[in-house]
C-alpha cells in the first residue's frame, strides 16, 4: 500500500492506478468482513461465499446499524475485546 500512496502522491496517470488499487483493496476488504461477519450465508459446503453474485442479498436488503455492529464484532478481534462478544444467534 506504501507504493501505492506513494505514486497517489506523484500525481498524473500514477495517481489513477494508485486510487484503482486503493478501491479494489477497499471493495475486497467489504466483502472480506461481510463473509466474516456473517452478512452473508455462504453456499452448502464452502466457509464463505465464492463469486460476488452471493453477495446481492447485501444490495437488495442491507443490514442495519445493529446486524454491521454484530458482524464487526464477530470479524474483529480488537472490536470484541473492547465491546464485548456478540450476542448469541
Amino acid at each position: 500500500m506504501g507504493v501505492g500512496f506513494a505514486a497517489f502522491l506523484e500525481g498524473g496517470r500514477q495517481r489513477l492506478k494508485a486510487a484503482i488499487v486503493a478501491g479494489a483493496a477497499l471493495l475486497g476488504y467489504l466483502l472480506f468482513f461481510a463473509a466474516v461477519g456473517g452478512l452473508v450465508a455462504p453456499p452448502a459446503g464452502l466457509p464463505w461465499p465464492q463469486r460476488l453474485g452471493e453477495y446481492a442479498p447485501l444490495l437488495r436488503h442491507p443490514p442495519g446499524p445493529a446486524a454491521l455492529g454484530d458482524a464487526l464484532r464477530r470479524a474483529s478481534l480488537p472490536v470484541r475485546a473492547v465491546a464485548g462478544p456478540p450476542p448469541a444467534r
